[in-house]
């Protein structure tokens, strides 16, 4: 069995390739750049043929691979009687990495970027480098912008990070990546023995006409959002599920998630299960207090409903701009895991999909007790 059969996320196209060998119908929700589908995955088979779906999404930040990764086991052996809705990637482009998808847009679909003066040389033959200072270089390639840091540059520490709070402090910079999608190199810490330019790199990044600078997390309240979140959008709201699983992962070294239940008034037993599954099985919580540092927000923006279980505090009014905030408005209670990606890419799955079938299990439980 070759390394990419073992590994079938390690490719977006290949991603998606494992799904339809699963059997689930395949469900077209988009097209973006280079003609890249956005997909999702139903698995129909359902002995509770009244209740709404299961939503399952992953790869929001493409660094971010331990959801992909545990989605696509739990695709592989559901264990849950009900019907259920995958999403495998919902940034496939930043998925792919900087490697693959400027690879295609060059003609050279199995490029390797040695480092970061070759990523610059492949910037300036095939594009058009708009911003090269202090060892960062950012380059516009066909459709896409593209980033690269030299290996001493802080902005490696966390280059999603870095580069969202670095753009709006040039205001040159937004104008000339307005209503563009900037592909961000992974941060080395994270990256595991793969490049950083490979797949899983650093998260997308879009600039909107306003000007505005966010994440593939972010836009689900703007009135024109990048594609990849209004696919997500109508699919939601087109599906309707009751619960959703949003796979993230998070700053640290233990695992926590949000929810919006407490605006909904009910979850909190699927929350409680899934805290408690993983613990019992060894992996530590990360608590509230301890990850307010490393978030720039005002104080009680966050509230802890129970052990490493974080919401926004009901009593300040948010606009749905989230996918997870956004869910309260289409009535769907919504769990986004985040395992702290300071542990090797192997536990952070694991601890991924224990909460996750921890969470599915609870449910089917109240499906059985006849409850919603």
């Amino acid at each position: 069995m070759s390394f990419h059969e073992q590994h079938p996320y390690t490719r977006y196209d290949r991603l998606i390739e494992a799904y339809e060998r699963l059997g689930l119908r395949k469900v077209e929700l988009a097209t973006t750049h280079l003609d890249t589908p956005i997909v999702a995955f139903s698995k129909d088979e359902t002995e509770f043929p009244e209740r709404p779906p299961v939503l399952i999404a992953a790869g929001a930040h493409a660094e971010e691979a331990a959801g992909v990764i545990a989605a696509w086991r739990i695709a592989e052996r559901p264990g849950f009687p009900g019907r259920m809705l995958f999403v495998p990637c919902r940034d496939p482009l930043g998925w792919d990495g900087i490697e693959r998808t400027l690879g295609r847009i060059i003609g050279e679909p199995e490029l390797k970027i040695a480092g970061h003066e070759h990523a610059v040389g492949l910037f300036r033959e095939h594009g058009d480098v708009v911003w090269d200072r202090n060892g960062m270089a950012i380059a516009i390639v066909g459709p896409l912008a593209f980033l690269s840091f030299a290996p001493d540059h802080p902005g490696n520490r966390d280059t999603g990070e870095y580069i969202q709070a670095y753009i709006p402090e040039q205001p040159e910079l937004v104008d000339v990546l307005k209503g563009r999608t900037l592909l961000v190199p992974g941060s080395p810490a994270h990256a595991e023995g793969r490049s950083v330019y490979g797949w899983g790199g650093g998260p997308s990044v879009y600039v909107d006409e306003t000007g505005r600078v966010g994440n593939f997390n972010r836009f689900f309240a703007a009135e024109k959002p990048p594609v990849e979140v209004a696919a997500l959008r109508s699919f939601a709201l087109e599906q309707r599920p009751d619960w959703i699983f949003d796979l993230h992962e998070n700053f640290g070294d233990r695992f926590g998630m949000y929810t919006n239940s407490a605006f909904l008034s009910r979850g909190d037993d699927v929350y409680r299960a899934m805290i408690d599954t993983v613990i019992a099985k060894g992996f530590p919580i990360m608590p509230l207090a301890e990850l307010m540092p490393y978030l720039n927000l005002p104080e009680q923006a966050i509230i802890e409903l129970y052990p490493g279980v974080y919401s926004a505090n009901p009593k300040r009014r948010l606009p749905p701009d989230a996918f997870g905030v956004y869910a309260s408005s289409i009535g769907a209670v919504c769990f986004t895991t985040e395992m702290g990606m300071e542990r090797p890419l192997a536990y952070r799955v694991d601890a991924t999909e224990i909460a996750v079938r921890a969470g599915l299990k609870r449910i089917e439980e109240r499906w059985k007790a006849g409850e919603r």
